[in-house]
């Protein structure tokens, strides 16, 4: 042992050395191996007769890698599209379901099908692509007995029966899924943790789907306990007419691979503002280095409010003309939050509402519970017949009169200008829907049903799900509306609700005898990294600690706490922990850009806004100020490029308290925070209503203003409401001071950045002991990835362990292999060059040959041009000197 320390010391000062050597190599000023030299040299003799040169990263944090590694896509449930991703510079063409002759459905949305579409172009881009072996994590297990179903697996029918033991049930499921591999083509593995359950597996990348009918011949398991009594995967209902049929498809990745030559993998695609959108395949744009195995998790958002609770996720609604909403039966809850967890039962004959106020009671004065709920309820309306003095009354919350000729736009500005009193229990805001109808929510804390009565003989239609007999509501007659219950966690910690019907026996009940209880977990996505939710390469991860994020805003600008936002979940604080273990895992982390897309321009409703309405924009806990809609020119038309201008100087103007800057898509905006921060968004909506009744009664029209100026509130991350009418009572916040107790605290919605993992070879993400659903909250995928299945950087060698020596042994080969291909390439690269060089020198002799002939050819021309020049003067002399005797002759001759 004391041998193998000495060695591993020595082993140390040799990979300092190839560190230094490939940081300070250098020639003309120019370093060579550090992965930044990019040459271009002249060849010929002509403008673009050149050739490029690049060398590798040869650092000993690149070296020793697989050659098989390179950057892994996530799997999506979107086929790729055309326009959706480029590689290297070229289009990817959309992704068949005809390259897939395994999965059961969806076969385009595969990994076998993406891969092969990237495989399309490989000859142009130099990447290939690999199915990567997909995996469909189990659920939390409680012991159900007697649970009987059948089940469906890639299309293979399976019987299953479970029992109070979770052990015994696993292993029986296992058994089950396992003898019937070779047809599903998936292989099921016991976790042997009650929080992990089934783990199923399709090696070659196809899809897994897996369904169940709950009204099945025989069948006891519900919709709400199959996953949890198996350990199974759930389902989401396919069929609406029955709510009995459940399926889930779970789709692979696939790892891109660059070959030969190719120095690194450009990723691109489109951002869903036009043409395309790279979220469909599964990767995140960026450059990617060849060799090394590369994962980008995703983005993931939160806000304050938790969602719908019920039947399936949803509470039944029922509209009618009497109280048919009423609950016959008792409501059991029960809430689990920081560690308490409290029960109690709202009595039989309630209503909606009536859950709601008990809860509330539950965490009024606790100081450990920090929960509010609410009915919340949506209904449109369609003004049929309207006469002078005719009213409508919404319950306690007021009283609206009508004028003969109003239209749905006159009625949505009268139910604004409503302003019930806090002890009312209720707040209504009302807009105009895509089809011109009224969409009115009420939002309802008092414990008796929302009722909506005609005064008088005008009509109206509820719709669009409404019965006929629910449709039209006879004049002086209350119309009962219900909707559905909801929470928020007030503080932002993680919170499970718990709903039982108490006799569960009334099919007509609120839960029926088939459905049992009902469970939201609420805060969950911004519950942050704890010990014990991640593994990765078989290492648990610790907490993420918070104040290793010195960048993420927690703090709104008046003081008081972003409940959306967490450093614990943010992606430096993650990329933090997770370096924290590189040593044991050989995965390195870094917190990646985080970028908010602005919508895509299909909800920018200029119609329902006027010049000068205005908007105060916060990010990140700072008031950037108020953006006002500006005139295009015509009578009453909002100049919407200016309005994009306008918060694009705005936020940029900023950039160095947020840390986001903005750019101007063509339909939104992008925003972005280059170091990986959190980016929380909130909108006061300060719309003045102008047209409303007398006196401009100060509303909150229906739309997002914050579309207008590229940040629409529909897109998950912005927040958008009017903070002086927000219901703050409604989400246990008051005005004395306490903690969270801001509209503007509960408003912001929050965008966490996405980490990218680095390895010598595959990384594989598995989960903790404390279940999947943690691994899925912080945007990752359970399952291997990266390829390449040796390998480690020679920056981790350690040869002080028998294995660590084995490892060595593969990485210094691997290091090797990569350092040959590169002297390779550059051996030819010189061979080029010589032989260009010679081709050159050849040329030159022969051109200078080919000249040197050229002026031995003129001179011999003008040789003999010269002497016939010189003979045909000498004749001319000759003849002009007899010519000139001749008359000398004559003239001695006369004399």
């Amino acid at each position: 042992d004391s041998d193998r320390v000495a060695l591993q010391a020595e082993v140390s000062q040799l990979m300092l050395e190839v560190e230094r050597t490939a940081q300070e190599t250098n020639f003309n000023g120019r370093n060579l191996l550090d992965g930044s030299f990019n040459g271009t040299f002249q060849i010929g003799s002509n403008a673009g007769n050149t050739v490029d040169i690049a060398i590798s990263e040869l650092t000993t944090d690149r070296l020793g890698s697989s050659a098989t590694s390179g950057v892994s896509a996530i799997g999506t449930d979107s086929a790729i599209a055309n326009g959706d991703l480029m590689i290297n510079g070229v289009a990817v063409t959309a992704s068949q379901a005809g390259d897939d002759v395994s999965s059961f459905e969806n076969g385009a949305t595969s990994a076998i099908a993406k891969a092969a579409a990237v495989n399309r172009v490989s000859d142009q881009t130099g990447v290939t692509a690999i199915a990567s072996s997909n995996v469909a994590s189990g659920s939390e297990m409680t012991g159900v007995a007697g649970g009987v179903g059948t089940f469906l697996l890639n299309g293979v029918s399976l019987d299953l029966t479970t029992s109070v033991d979770t052990a015994a049930t696993r292993a029986s499921i296992t058994q089950t899924i396992n003898n019937v591999s070779t047809q599903t083509g998936v292989t099921a593995t016991d976790t042997g943790s009650d929080s992990d359950g089934i783990e199923l597996t399709a090696a070659d990348g196809r899809n897994i789907t897996l369904s169940f009918d709950t009204a099945a011949t025989g069948a006891t398991l519900t919709s709400t306990n199959f996953a949890s009594a198996t350990g199974l995967m759930g389902g989401q209902v396919v069929d609406a007419t029955t709510t009995t049929l459940h399926s889930n498809t779970v789709e692979g990745g696939f790892t891109l691979i660059a070959g030969g030559d190719t120095k690194e993998i450009v990723v691109s695609g489109g951002d869903g503002t036009g043409n395309g959108d790279i979220t469909n395949s599964g990767l995140v744009a960026g450059t990617y280095a060849k060799g090394v195995a590369s994962l980008v998790t995703a983005s993931q958002n939160s806000s304050s409010e938790g969602t719908s609770v019920g039947l399936d996720g949803t509470l039944i609604g029922i509209r009618g003309a009497t109280g048919a909403g009423d609950i016959t039966n008792a409501i059991h809850y029960s809430i689990d939050q920081n560690g308490v967890n409290t029960a109690g039962t709202a009595a039989a004959g309630g209503t909606v509402s009536d859950i709601a106020v008990a809860i509330n009671l539950a965490s009024t004065g606790s100081t450990t519970l920090n929960i509010s709920a609410w009915e919340d309820i949506n209904m449109t309306m369609d003004m049929t017949t309207v006469v002078a003095g005719d009213q409508i009354i919404f319950g306690g919350a007021g009283t609206i009169q009508l004028t003969a000729g109003d239209t749905n736009s006159d009625v949505m500005q009268k139910i604004n200008a409503l302003t019930p009193a806090a002890t009312v229990g209720l707040t209504l805001k009302a807009s105009i829907d895509d089809n011109g109808d009224i969409l009115l929510n009420a939002r309802n804390t008092s414990g008796t049903e929302f009722l909506v009565s005609p005064n008088g003989t005008s009509l109206f239609d509820v719709g669009p799900t409404a019965t006929a007999a629910q449709v039209t509501s006879v004049a002086n007659t209350p119309l009962v509306v219900t909707g559905d219950l909801r929470f928020v966690s007030t503080d932002g910690n993680e919170a499970t609700v718990n709903l039982t019907d108490v006799a569960a026996a009334n099919t007509t009940e609120l839960f029926s005898a088939a459905q049992g209880p009902a469970i939201s977990t609420i805060g969950g996505t911004i519950d942050g990294l704890d010990a014990g939710d991640l593994e990765i390469n078989g290492v648990s991860i610790g907490a993420a600690i918070p104040s290793n994020d010195k960048a993420s805003s927690t703090t709104t600008s008046d003081g008081f706490e972003i409940m959306s936002s967490s450093k614990s979940r943010s992606a430096i604080a993650v990329a933090t922990a997770i370096n924290l273990a590189s040593d044991s895992t050989g995965v390195s982390a870094t917190a990646a850009a985080t970028i908010v897309n602005g919508g895509d321009g299909t909800n920018v409703d200029a119609t329902s806004y006027a010049v000068g309405d205005a908007a105060e924009l916060f990010i990140n806990g700072i008031s950037l100020g108020t953006l006002t809609t500006q005139s295009d020119g015509s009578a009453t038309g909002i100049d919407i490029d200016e309005a994009r201008l306008d918060a694009v100087a705005m936020i940029n103007g900023g950039s160095g308290q947020t840390g986001v800057t903005a750019t101007d898509n063509g339909v939104s905006l992008t925003l972005t925070a280059a170091d990986g921060r959190n980016i929380s968004i909130a909108i006061d909506n300060q719309t003045t209503g102008s047209g409303l009744a007398a006196g401009g009664v100060t509303t909150q029209k229906g739309s997002s203003i914050g579309a207008i100026f590229g940040l629409d509130s529909a897109v998950d991350g912005i927040g958008e409401e009017r903070f002086t009418t927000y219901p703050v009572a409604l989400h246990g916040l008051d005005t004395s001071g306490a903690t969270n107790q801001t509209a503007e605290a509960a408003v912001y919605e929050t965008t966490y950045g996405t980490i990218k993992l680095e390895s010598a070879s595959e990384i594989t993400v598995g989960t903790g002991s404390n279940g999947s659903d943690e691994v899925v909250a912080l945007g990752m995928t359970m399952g291997t990835f990266g390829g390449g299945t040796d390998g480690s950087f020679l920056s981790d060698v350690d040869i002080s362990t028998f294995q660590g020596a084995q490892d060595a042994i593969t990485a210094l080969d691997n290091a090797l292999d990569t350092i040959s291909a590169q002297r390779s390439e550059l051996g030819a690269m010189q061979n080029r060059f010589e032989s260009t060089s010679s081709n050159l020198q050849i040329a030159s002799e022969n051109m200078s040959a080919a000249n040197s002939q050229i002026r031995d050819a003129d001179f011999a021309t003008e040789t003999a041009e010269l002497s016939r020049t010189q003979v045909l003067q000498q004749a001319g002399i000759s003849i002009l000197a007899q010519a000139n005797q001749r008359p000398q002759q004559v003239l001695s001759l006369l004399g």
